[in-house]
């Protein structure tokens, strides 16, 4: 499948609203560099509010960018394949610990980011027959943050994953 050719930079997303930043359901699509979400907050909204909502895509790069105030920074629980999660900076603000939801992946890579107060889910939907695999974890600056590779049944749902030269506050 070829890439889409889209390719979103140096914007600003944020303030109230019922939508999420980015929706991406298509190959190949860019985000960033320079994009701020700031803001995006579930609030009192019936719909769900994500900073960046990933279906059915895959080969997404989600490169240097800046996240914070929103109450889930990246939504991708459904599964993705071959996406890249790097240089960005993610800051929690108590809203939801679980804000960067990665389910069902496959060789996702997820480098060199800073990440505050925010817990990674590396897993599976309980319900989903499909782990994450072949998933690289690599130089990540993690403050008052981790990861989580069970579901909620306590299986381990990360198979064949690197998790290498990260480095923990704690």
């Amino acid at each position: 499948e070829k890439p889409s050719g889209v390719t979103i930079s140096n914007n600003h997303f944020g303030g109230p609203g019922e939508s999420d930043g980015i929706q991406v359901s298509a190959n190949g699509v860019v985000i960033g560099p320079g994009n701020i979400f700031d803001g995006l907050v579930q609030g009192s909204s019936s719909r769900h509010v994500d900073a960046i909502q990933l279906y059915r895509q895959s080969n997404t790069k989600i490169v240097g960018n800046y996240f914070t105030n929103n109450s889930v920074q990246i939504m991708a629980p459904d599964g993705g394949d071959n996406d890249i999660i790097a240089h960005n900076v993610f800051v929690g603000n108590n809203f939801d610990r679980q804000a960067i939801q990665l389910g069902s992946q496959a060789k996702t890579q997820f480098l060199h980011n800073t990440v505050r107060n925010i817990d990674i889910q590396l897993n599976k939907r309980t319900e989903s027959p499909k782990f994450s695999t072949h998933v690289i974890v690599r130089n990540n600056v993690l403050i008052n943050s981790g990861f989580n590779t069970v579901d909620s049944r306590r299986t381990e749902s990360c198979i064949d994953c690197v998790f290498e030269q990260n480095l923990f506050d704690t």
